[in-house]
């Protein structure tokens, strides 16, 4: 999937050091980071603060690599960066440093785990010209190999780290019961972001962008699960966003009546891009994540942008929070959100009734790439089937059936916040 801003999320949080599980994904696992590496700069006399911005901002360079390899990997937002050493190499500046924090690892490699950090990324991305096969941000897809003019020892370091994973989880739960309001209606909003950016209309119907047919697919299978539709009007959408520029959001509510609940599945397409025509998106996430039970949002990550939920209230000014103690279960399928959102979404629910952020919030993300958009409806039917089995019969799938019958090829799918979901289905 093309991305389009160049923007990274940088890290917010310290992790915790007990190695209690708290992830689940068939292929993937999470693991314990801890290396050292070194950064070149041609500045000297920085303060520490200084230095620790440079350095996480020549993070992101790990990206590229790590998601390309053969056993795929991805940091989690949050990692710690220390200052080792500062050391005098003429008119350079060598910046020694530790980061530590999780990552998650595809399964099938243990014992050492071997990566690429570049020592000076403005000389690499000169020198280095041909080692991203054209794509941009150069930091997202360069990786060395014959291809590439970057020289180790020279131009990157090889990083030898030694794997120290964390069990999966064994057998847990959504907590199904708690999706349910008091009035027997369990809420799921799914957010389809365009494609093509700043581009019209946005009618599913009749656009043809790449997630239109995404919309539509997912629209026919509720269809035929027996679900009632209602296209929404330019007057149902002005109660949550009024258009100054007559761009309405497309928006669509399927409705079905269960045994156990009712359940209200509210479908919007738009643009989605953070610095583009993202005002319905915005208006209409804002009601999302305070009202719904569960967020579904499929299309561009915005390199971190576009699902940060932070960084949309201070652009906009909207009240992005939600009920602490409403429990949620949000669903980000982009490219390699468990960087950009997942420890984001857990700082965002945090309380004096919920420290770590997880209690009342799993998200469902992947480390690497959505390569394409036709994954984005073929997961979202996949997990709607399992709240629709709820809703239906009551039904409760463990999150290690979930994760069994949806995950990428190239793994890295999978559930964080884990650790305190309900071990056996509730009655």
């Amino acid at each position: 999937m093309k991305l389009l801003l160049t923007f990274f999320l940088l890290p917010s949080l310290l992790f915790s050091a007990f190695n209690q599980p708290e992830y689940v994904g068939h292929n993937s696992s999470e693991a314990h980071v801890s290396f050292n590496a070194y950064l070149d700069l041609k500045q000297n006399n920085l303060s520490s603060k200084e230095l620790k911005k440079k350095i996480y901002a020549s993070t992101k360079y790990l990206v590229g690599p790590m998601k390309s390899a053969k056993y795929p990997a991805s940091l989690l937002g949050g990692y710690e960066v220390k200052v080792l050493q500062v050391e005098g190499r003429g008119e350079i500046s060598r910046i020694h440093y530790n980061i530590s924090g999780k990552m998650v690892l595809k399964k099938g490699i243990e014992g050492i785990y071997k990566f690429y950090v570049l020592n000076n990324p403005s000389f690499a991305r000169a020198k280095g010209k041909s080692c991203n096969n054209g794509q941009s941000p150069y930091w997202y897809s360069w990786k060395p190999g014959t291809h590439c003019e970057l020289e180790a020892g020279i131009d990157y370091q090889v990083v030898k780290m030694n794997i120290k994973r964390i069990a999966n989880t064994k057998r847990t739960y959504p907590e199904y019961k708690k999706l349910v309001s008091k009035n027997g209606v369990m809420r799921i909003d799914l957010y389809f972001g365009m494609a093509q950016y700043d581009s019209f209309p946005w009618d599913p119907d009749q656009s043809t962008d790449a997630n239109a047919y995404q919309f539509r697919s997912v629209r026919n299978y509720l269809l035929d699960l027996g679900y009632k539709l209602e296209v929404w009007s330019k007057d149902k959408i002005e109660t949550i966003y009024k258009p100054t520029d007559s761009n309405y959001p497309h928006v669509e509510e399927l409705t079905f009546k269960g045994s156990t609940a009712k359940t209200k599945i509210r479908m919007f397409f738009a643009d989605t891009g953070y610095s583009h025509t993202s005002k319905a998106f915005h208006h209409f996430l804002q009601d999302g994540v305070k009202n719904a039970d569960v967020v579904m949002y499929g299309g561009h990550s915005g390199l971190g942008a576009n699902f940060n939920l932070p960084a949309i209230a201070r652009k906009t000014g909207l009240n992005m929070d939600t009920n602490k103690k409403k429990y949620q279960i949000f669903v980000i399928e982009s490219c390699v959100p468990y960087a950009y959102y997942t420890q984001m979404l857990h700082d965002w629910k945090k309380s004096k009734y919920d420290k770590s952020g997880t209690k009342f919030m799993d998200v469902f993300s992947t480390g690497g790439d959505v390569i394409t958009f036709s994954d984005i409806g073929r997961d979202m039917k996949k997990l709607l089937f399992f709240f629709h089995n709820y809703s239906d019969s009551g039904l409760q799938a463990s999150y290690q059936e979930i994760t069994s019958k949806i995950h990428f090829n190239r793994a890295l799918f999978g559930v964080s916040g884990d650790e305190d979901n309900p071990t056996a289905a509730t009655k």
